[in-house]
């Protein structure tokens, strides 16, 4: 998406129109375009422009003192700060009401403006997540209704799924199986590590949520696999992570489990084949290849 209204960014930059009005007429901080009618819009370069100014204003700078920087000091200083908490907040907001109105084109819209400045990885962790957890906070105290959020989960599977299909594949090294249980039903997690592993070069087969255990015992006696990863958010089955963590150990002889998700702190045993991941940067650090202590 290319072109957007004064109003497209007061949404996207939380910055109140007549705000955006003044910088332009007093400090000449933005430029906008004229269609053939007349009318006025903003494109990507535009966008960016505004949300360092946003942000560093957030951060204590007066727009008078923005007005007098360089594009190369502005941008330097916006990476100095990094990027603002509010900001992403500002985001989650605009997509969670969009969702609220089952307004799929303005989610796309919000969507691939962030996914332009900060890619689908700190898109999914910074953006997905926290918006999922909105949901499911509302969802809670009556304050959303269900279908609302399957339609958020709905659009952002198919955003993961989409980033899956554009990365390229991986032609050598083991292979991990992604799956949960029987009765537990989120997938979006699952299948964002399997885009981190096929980002990083690794081989999975993607099996998905609430799969029964037998399926992936005879799946192994016909394909070799390295490792089962399980991400356990509820209590499937009622036994105890201790419990299922051994039965997979026993059953699964060969391959490495790895279990994450919030549930993976509940395991107290410790086995050379029983990875725990317990954070989302830990499972980040993990898929990267980098070693879980």
């Amino acid at each position: 998406m290319d072109h957007f209204t004064i109003s497209d960014i007061e949404n996207l930059s939380g910055i109140k129109a007549h705000t955006l009005r003044i910088w332009e007429q007093r400090y000449n901080l933005l430029q906008p375009k004229r269609r053939e009618s007349k009318h006025r819009y903003y494109n990507n370069e535009d966008l960016q422009h505004i949300l360092q100014i946003a942000h560093l204003n957030r951060n204590g700078y007066k727009i008078s003192r923005i007005a007098r920087m360089s594009a190369e000091q502005m941008r330097t200083l916006s990476l100095d700060k990094g990027i603002d908490t509010a900001l992403y907040e500002n985001f989650v907001e605009q997509l969670f009401n969009a969702c609220r109105e089952f307004d799929e084109e303005r989610f796309n819209k919000i969507f691939h403006t962030i996914f332009l400045h900060i890619g689908f990885e700190k898109v999914m962790t910074q953006i997905f997540y926290p918006l999922l957890e909105r949901a499911g906070i509302y969802w809670m105290t009556n304050a959303a209704r269900p279908v609302q959020e399957h339609f958020i989960s709905h659009l952002i599977i198919k955003k993961i799924l989409v980033a899956i299909q554009v990365l390229e594949n991986p032609s050598n090294g083991g292979v991990t199986v992604l799956f949960n249980p029987s009765g537990e039903h989120h997938e979006i997690p699952l299948l964002f590590i399997r885009y981190l592993l096929k980002k990083n070069g690794k081989k999975s087969r993607f099996f998905g949520a609430g799969v029964d255990v037998n399926a992936v015992e005879e799946y192994i006696k016909l394909q070799p696999v390295n490792r089962l990863h399980i991400h356990v958010i509820t209590n499937f089955s009622g036994i105890s992570m201790d419990e299922f963590s051994e039965q997979m150990l026993s059953r699964f002889t060969k391959q490495e489990i790895v279990l994450s998700g919030p549930l993976a702190a509940s395991v107290s045993i410790k086995h050379k084949r029983l990875t725990l991941i317990h954070s989302l940067q830990e499972l980040l650090e993990f898929c990267n290849g980098t070693e879980v202590i």
